[in-house]
């Protein structure tokens, strides 16, 4: 697609499918949305279509596309997908066990439903995606106004994440909306396009120059093994994954309670990206005590890098956390010497020269080590190691 039209950032191979839709999309999307966008002059009307065919092909035509051209979303895949359009579509060919099979009439069964589910895509994209986003850019210029300027308020629920990201803001960490009877939802906010991410925090580090390769913390919980930025300037941002706060997710009902000291607070998920109150005030809190608790872990953060006075080695410890040191890899560069990898106390490395290691991945990315002095001496010989390379 960015081929044939240059600024489109697809690069999957065209199948007949995303060919044709190249070719024809916008005249179609047009035709379908004419009725709903009538009022608007044909100039305005000519970027809204635009915007709905960015939406369709990357949420449609492009998956048919990949899987007619044999490429693979990922490597090894823990999982199969059949329900995809692709598959439905297959198992719509004659079997081989039909006398007298009627492949026409399969074909058009499954032109059919490829053709309801793309006008139903279109519609979704023109009529009920699009239109949010004068919502949201709304809600944005009111919470300026407010005093919880990381806290975005909607009036209902609406598909907000893609412009809230387009539009920039992105001091917003949470985003909070009644969810009809049931209560209010809080949301954390994605850092990159699709969602796949979520923001941590956002700090802006008073140093000059910053290279952290290892960090050497007491963390058991997964929510600080985020990346950080190699090489960052003075002000430079740096993200992580700020998700409602550890200890209560997965939590409900009177547990949650007792372990937030947020009343009528109703669930967090398990991972930590949506929660539930009974009201506003209620999501407003949890918002506020996340950010709080997280801005704690900016200053341990900010602290942690005088370790040895390289700016190498960051540590995290005391923060609340069970206490089992650990070293996390933060740049590609940053692994644990080679001939450590893969130690452990069931399989124990001779070559790895000091006591009481307790593991090594195999990659180099994390290892263990029972005491501080142990795991700084860890990443330290490590630096050394590579600098020798």
């Amino acid at each position: 697609m960015s081929t044939l039209r240059p600024g489109k950032k697809w690069e999957t191979k065209l199948s007949s499918a995303g060919l044709i839709f190249h070719h024809f999309g916008c005249p179609i999307i047009k035709e379908i949305l004419k009725d709903k966008y009538k009022s608007l002059e044909q100039e305005e009307f000519d970027k809204i279509v635009d915007r709905v065919f960015d939406q369709v092909y990357e949420n449609f035509v492009n998956e048919i596309d990949a899987i007619d051209n044999g490429s693979k979303i990922c490597g090894h895949p823990k999982y199969r997908i059949g329900t995809n359009i692709t598959s439905r579509v297959s198992h719509l060919n004659p079997s081989w066990v039909e006398e007298d099979p009627d492949a026409d009439k399969c074909f058009c069964k499954a032109m059919e439903m490829v053709k309801e589910e793309f006008i139903d895509r279109v519609r979704y994209y023109g009529e009920v995606w699009w239109p949010a986003r004068e919502k949201v850019s709304t809600a944005l210029k009111a919470s300026t106004d407010k005093k919880n300027q990381d806290i975005l308020e909607l009036e209902k629920p609406l598909p907000w994440k893609d412009h809230l990201l387009e539009l920039g803001y992105h001091r917003i960490k949470f985003v909070i909306f009644p969810e009809s009877d049931t209560g209010w939802r809080i949301q954390a906010v994605p850092a990159q396009e699709g969602g796949s991410r979520q923001v941590q925090f956002y700090a802006f580090m008073e140093l000059n120059t910053l290279t952290i390769w290892f960090q050497v913390t007491s963390s058991k919980d997964t929510s600080l093994t985020g990346r950080f930025d190699e090489n960052l300037s003075k002000k430079r941002q740096v993200e992580e994954v700020m998700l409602l706060w550890h200890e209560w997710r997965g939590l409900h009902g009177q547990e949650l309670e007792d372990k937030s000291g947020i009343e009528n607070i109703i669930f967090v998920h398990p991972r930590g990206y949506i929660g539930g109150h009974r009201d506003r005030g209620g999501v407003i809190a949890m918002a506020q005590k996340t950010i709080t608790a997280y801005e704690v872990l900016i200053d341990k953060a900010v602290e942690g890098l005088q370790v040895n006075g390289s700016e190498q080695i960051m540590e995290l410890a005391d923060v609340g956390f069970p206490w089992v040191e650990r070293i996390f890899q933060r740049e590609a560069e940053g692994r644990l010497k080679k001939d450590w990898r893969g130690h452990s106390k069931k399989n124990p490395r001779e070559s790895a020269e000091m006591e009481n290691i307790e593991f090594v991945k195999e990659g180099g990315e994390l290892g263990g080590h029972t005491l501080r002095e142990g795991a700084i001496l860890m990443a330290t010989k490590s630096l050394m190691a590579h600098s020798q390379v």
